[in-house]
C-alpha cells in the first residue's frame, strides 16, 4: 500500500508538472495579486517539508526576515510552489547535513518591500557544465538522477518562469561537493495593517540555545520576526548560568528554547536543573526544540520538566502558538481562583480598567468601583493600556476609557485593542465630560462599546457598566443588589454640592482631601492656559469639567464646559475665561470653608469620639510601619490632617517621607502620649 501511494504521489507530481510548463508555455498561466502572509507560507513550508526530511541525517532549516513585515499583496501559492520544490530539490540531494530556506529584506519602505530568497544546502553540488542547462525543460544533472531521484526535469524551469512572471529571476551558485544555494528577489506590495494579536506577547524576554550557528540565526530571525527581545547561548552551561542571574529570564515573561542535542549539559539536562534550582514561581517557559522524534525527547529523562517539545523546523507562527499557549497555561496554573464575594455589593468580582490621565479621576473611579466591590487597575494613557492588556488579556472584564489623554489618546487606544483577537469582544466605555456629537462618533467609529460620562452619576454608571458586562458575556456573572445608602449632607453651601461630593467619595475627611486637592492643582489655571495650543487647552478644559463635577463643583464644571466648547468651534474664549475664573473663586472659597487646611479647634479631651477616631489611626499606622507596608501610612496620615493641627504631624510626615520608618514608630508612639492615648 505504501508503495502504492507513493507512486501515486510520484505519477500526479508528473502530470502537474506537465500540466503547469504547459500553461507557462501558453500564456495562459496568471500570477494573483491578494492578500497573503509570509509566516504562514514559511509555516506551511515546515510543515510539509519536514516530512521530506525525516530519516535523514541532515537539519532542515527555516530563517524568516528579523523585521516585522506584515500582511503583503502577491501569489502566495506560486511562491509556496517555488520555495517548495528548490527545498524538496535540496533535501532530495543532500544526505546529511543541513538544508536551509532564508528570506531577508533587501529594501523596503511604507508601501512595498523587496525580499529575497534562498535555498541553500550542504548536499552533492552541481558542476559549472550542468549549471548552464538546469534550468531548461526536462533537464537534469545526468542520466543517473533521473533513474535515483525521479522526476521530470520541469520542476527548476518551471520554478524560473514563476518567478519570472512574479518579476525576479532565480540565480544558482554551486561546485561538486559544496552543496548548492539558489536565490531570487521578489517585490511586493504592502498591506496597511494595523498591530496584530504577535503584539499581546512583546513583553517576553527569550533565551535561544543552540550550538548550530545556523539554527541560532534561524531562531534569532523568528523572534525578531514576532517582536520579541532575545538573548544568544550555544552551550547549556551558559544557559543555566544566564537563566539563574537574570531575573528578566524568569517567571513566565521569561522562555528559554533549548536544543535538544547539545554539548556537556543538553537541553532536558537544563531544564531540569533549572527547575530543581528557582522557586516554581520563578520557572520560565522552558521548550525543547529537536529534529529527531518528538516522542523520544518526552520518553527521556526530564523530558516532562518541559513546556512543550517543538519539533524543526520551526516556523514563527508555530512557535508563537506554542509559546502563547504555555503562556496562558501557565497563569491559570498560578492565577488564584477565589469564589465571588457574597455581598450585596453591585459589581462585586467586576475586573476593571481605568485609563485616565488626571489622578483625581482615576482615585475617584478607583473608589466608586471598588466601594461596589470591583477589582480596580489603574493605568494614566492609552499606550499603557494597550500595553497593560496585551500581558493580560484575561484579567478584565471591562475597560473605562478616557477619550483626550497625552502618549495616546482613547481613540487610538481602542482601534489597537478591536485588532486583537483575545479583545475584540471586551467592553470598553469612553470617559467623556465632553458632550459634542463628533466625540461621540469618533468613540463608537474607534470601537467603543458607549458612554460614562463625567462627571460621574454612580447609579447611572453602575448601571451601564453591569449593562455591557451582562451582554458581552451572554449571562449575568454578578451578584445583583441594592443602592448603598448615600452619605446625607451635613452643610448647605451653594457653591459645592456636598450630597453629589459624598454619593461618591462616601467617606467626608477622604471627600475633603479631594477638595484640598483640587484647590492645589486648579487656582492657577488661567497662567496654564497661556501660551498653549487650543488643542491643549482643550483637553485641559475637558479634564477640569470632569473633576470639578464629581466634586460637586458645578458652577466650575459648567464654566469649563463653556471653554472647551468655545475651543472646539475655534471661538474667542476672554468673556469665559473671565466667568470660569468668578466661578473658580466662588468655588475655592467654599472649599476653604468646608475642608480648611487646618482645622478650626485642635483636638482636646473633651471630643471623645475624635480621640477615639484618632486613637484607631493611629493604631492602623503603627501596624502599616510595623508590617513594613508604608505606603497604607500616606492615605491615613490625610485622615488624621482634618483631626490634628497641621504642626502635630509634620515630624510623622517627615519621617515618612524620609523612609525614616523606624523613626515615624516613635514619633507615632510620642504623639499619641502627648495626646493622652494608650496604643
Amino acid at each position: 500500500a505504501q508503495k502504492i501511494h507513493s507512486s501515486g504521489r510520484t505519477l500526479l507530481g508528473i502530470i502537474n508538472d506537465i500540466l503547469d510548463f504547459s500553461k507557462i508555455e501558453a500564456g495562459r498561466l496568471e500570477i494573483e495579486q491578494v492578500p497573503f502572509s509570509l509566516n504562514e507560507v514559511l509555516d506551511n513550508l515546515a510543515t510539509i517539508m519536514s516530512a521530506n526530511a525525516a530519516g535523514k541525517k541532515l537539519e532542515l532549516i527555516v530563517s524568516p526576515p528579523s523585521a516585522q513585515i506584515g500582511q503583503m499583496r502577491g501569489d502566495a501559492l506560486r511562491l509556496s510552489q517555488v520555495l517548495i520544490n528548490l527545498t524538496s530539490n535540496a533535501i532530495k540531494f543532500t544526505e546529511a547535513g543541513f538544508v536551509e530556506v532564508k528570506v531577508r529584506v533587501v529594501d523596503q519602505d511604507a508601501s512595498r518591500v523587496s525580499l529575497r530568497f534562498v535555498v541553500r544546502d550542504s548536499g552533492m553540488g552541481i558542476n559549472a557544465a550542468v549549471q548552464r542547462q538546469l534550468f531548461s525543460p526536462f533537464a537534469q544533472a545526468d542520466a543517473s538522477t533521473t533513474r535515483r531521484f525521479g522526476g521530470t526535469g520541469l520542476g527548476l524551469a518551471i520554478c524560473r518562469r514563476l518567478v519570472n512572471l512574479m518579476g525576479g529571476d532565480i540565480e544558482l551558485t554551486s561546485a561538486p561537493g559544496k552543496g548548492s544555494t539558489f536565490w531570487f528577489t521578489l517585490c511586493f506590495d504592502r498591506l496597511e495593517t494595523h498591530q496584530d494579536a504577535l503584539c499581546e506577547l512583546a513583553h517576553l524576554n527569550i533565551l535561544i540555545a543552540d550550538d548550530n550557528p545556523i539554527t541560532q540565526e534561524a531562531l534569532a530571525a523568528t523572534a525578531a520576526s514576532l517582536g520579541w527581545r532575545y538573548q544568544l547561548t550555544d552551550s547549556g552551561q551558559e544557559t543555566l548560568r544566564q537563566v539563574l542571574s537574570q531575573k528578566t529570564l524568569q517567571g513566565p515573561h521569561g522562555v528559554v528554547l533549548l536544543d535538544w542535542k547539545m554539548p556537556g549539559l543538553d537541553g532536558l539536562a537544563v531544564a531540569s536543573a533549572i527547575r530543581n534550582t528557582l522557586p516554581k514561581s520563578c520557572w520560565p517557559l522552558l521548550f525543547i526544540i529537536t529534529a529527531h522524534d518528538r516522542d523520544a525527547v518526552l520518553a527521556a529523562p526530564g523530558g516532562q520538566q518541559v513546556d512543550a517539545v517543538l519539533n524543526k523546523p520551526l516556523g514563527p507562527a508555530a512557535l508563537y502558538q506554542a509559546v502563547a499557549q504555555a503562556y496562558t497555561t501557565r497563569l491559570e496554573g498560578t492565577a488564584a481562583a477565589e469564589p465571588l464575594p457574597q455581598s450585596q455589593q453591585r459589581l462585586a468580582g467586576l475586573r476593571v480598567l481605568v485609563v485616565d490621565d488626571s489622578d483625581i479621576n482615576r482615585d475617584v473611579a478607583e473608589r466608586i468601583l471598588a466601594d461596589e466591590g470591583a477589582q480596580v487597575h489603574l493605568v494614566d494613557n492609552g499606550r499603557e493600556a494597550v500595553d497593560w492588556l496585551m500581558a493580560h488579556s484575561d484579567a478584565v472584564d471591562i475597560v473605562l476609557m478616557d477619550v483626550q489623554m497625552p502618549v495616546m489618546d482613547g481613540y487610538e487606544a481602542t482601534r489597537i485593542i478591536r485588532q486583537q483577537p483575545a479583545l475584540s469582544r471586551l467592553p470598553v466605555v469612553a470617559l467623556t465630560a465632553g458632550a459634542f456629537n463628533d466625540q461621540q462618533d469618533a468613540a463608537l467609529a474607534a470601537g467603543m462599546s458607549g458612554f460614562i460620562p463625567k462627571p460621574f452619576d454612580v447609579d447611572e454608571a453602575i448601571a451601564r457598566i453591569r449593562a455591557l458586562t451582562y451582554s458581552a458575556y451572554g449571562g449575568t456573572r454578578y451578584a445583583l443588589a441594592e443602592c448603598v445608602p448615600r452619605a446625607e449632607p451635613v452643610i448647605d453651601l451653594p457653591d459645592l454640592d456636598e450630597t453629589r461630593g459624598l454619593s461618591i467619595f462616601k467617606d467626608p475627611i477622604i471627600y475633603k482631601q479631594y477638595l484640598r486637592k483640587f484647590a492645589q492643582q486648579y487656582s492657577g489655571v488661567e497662567s496654564n492656559l497661556t501660551g498653549i495650543d487650543p488643542t491643549s487647552a482643550s483637553i485641559m478644559m475637558h479634564k477640569m469639567k470632569g473633576v470639578a463635577g464629581n466634586l460637586g463643583l458645578n458652577s466650575v464644571a459648567a464654566a469649563a464646559v463653556a471653554v472647551e466648547g468655545l475651543l472646539h468651534t475655534g471661538q474667542d474664549v476672554t468673556d469665559a475665561l473671565v466667568r470660569l475664573r468668578i466661578a473658580l473663586d466662588t468655588a475655592l472659597k467654599a472649599v476653604a470653608a468646608y475642608a480648611p487646611l487646618e482645622p478650626p479647634e485642635p483636638v482636646t479631651q473633651t471630643i471623645p469620639c475624635g480621640l477615639d477616631q484618632i486613637n484607631g489611626l493611629l493604631a492602623c499606622i503603627l501596624e502599616a510601619l510595623d508590617a513594613d507596608t508604608p505606603e497604607r501610612v500616606t492615605p491615613l496620615l490625610g485622615k488624621l490632617s482634618v483631626l490634628l493641627p497641621a504642626d502635630r504631624l509634620i515630624p510623622l510626615q517627615s519621617a515618612v517621607a524620609h523612609y525614616d520608618f523606624r523613626g515615624a514608630e516613635a514619633v507615632t508612639r510620642t504623639l499619641a502620649e502627648e495626646l493622652g492615648i494608650t496604643l
